[in-house]
């Protein structure tokens, strides 16, 4: 009786420490699994700010030129009254 409740306890502890590594082994390679993805993800996202500040500059662009053609409408209107 005392040996099958040793064999128990042994294989039970085998599992317990099986699944401690397991679980250690995912912790150990969740970072690198994480940095893999923000490498991978890099380019992208750099094209994407690239692609918004260009926007952005197109849009001041369009801002400045909108600006210039309304003082140039309203010297034009002065001049004419």
């Amino acid at each position: 009786m005392r040996t099958e409740f040793r064999r128990e306890a042994a294989h039970s502890a085998e599992l317990q420490a099986e699944a401690t590594a397991d679980t250690a082994k995912a912790h150990r390679d969740s970072p690198k699994k994480d940095k893999e993805e923000a490498e991978a993800k890099l380019p992208e996202s750099l094209k994407t700010e690239s692609d918004a500040k260009k926007a952005a500059a197109t849009q001041t662009e369009a801002t400045q030129h909108k600006r210039a053609s309304q003082v140039e409408t309203t010297k034009a209107s002065d001049a004419k009254d």
